[in-house]
Formats: structure tokens, sequence, C-alpha cells
């Protein structure tokens, strides 16, 4: 009983590991995509000069960035309070969502 429940504690904790790391991607591919885009709006490039509203793409970029990073932060948040108060408690010695939480 014990293993199948280690098994599911190590899925879980890779889970959320990949989960932060996707957001901390969609961060910087967001913010590489942004300045490229306010470059181009501060720039004295024709594309610019028909359409002023260029740079506003990036905001809405960011907007849509934070919605998604804010699904995945969320997602990994209730994965880590589920191994917090119903595997972690089976598993003697294993506090690591206990841990990141007070952090």
């Amino acid at each position: 009983m014990c293993e199948y429940i280690k098994e599911e504690y190590i899925a879980l904790r890779a889970e959320v590991l990949q989960l932060n790391s996707q957001a901390f991607t969609l961060v910087g591919g967001s913010l590489a995509l942004n300045f490229t885009i306010l470059g181009f709006g501060l720039s004295k490039s024709k594309l610019v000069e028909l359409d002023p509203f260029i740079p506003f793409i990036g905001i809405l970029i960011l907007i849509a960035t934070n919605i998604l990073i804010a699904h995945k932060i969320r997602i990994a948040h209730r994965l880590a309070f589920y191994q917090k108060y119903f595997i972690e408690p089976k598993l003697p010695g294993v506090r690591w969502a206990e841990i990141s939480s007070k952090f």
C-alpha cells in the first residue's frame, strides 16, 4: 500500500515541478515577445506609422500570458495541497509540500 502512495507522491511532485517550469517558460517567452513589439513600437518603421496601436498588442499578450500563468500556478498549488493533506500523512518522513508551502 505504501508503495502505491509513494509512486503517486513522486508523480504529483513531478507534475508540480513541470507546471512551475512551464509558468517560467511562459514568462520568458512573453517578455521576449513584448520587448520585440516594444522595439517595433519605438522604432521609426513604416509599420508603426500605419498602425499606432501595434504597441498595445504587447499589453494584450501580457494579459493573456498572466491568465495562463495564474492557471498553471493554481493547478500546481492544488496538487501541492493534495500532497500535503492526503499523501504526506501516509508517508513517514516525507514533507516536501509542507515545507514548500511555508516559503
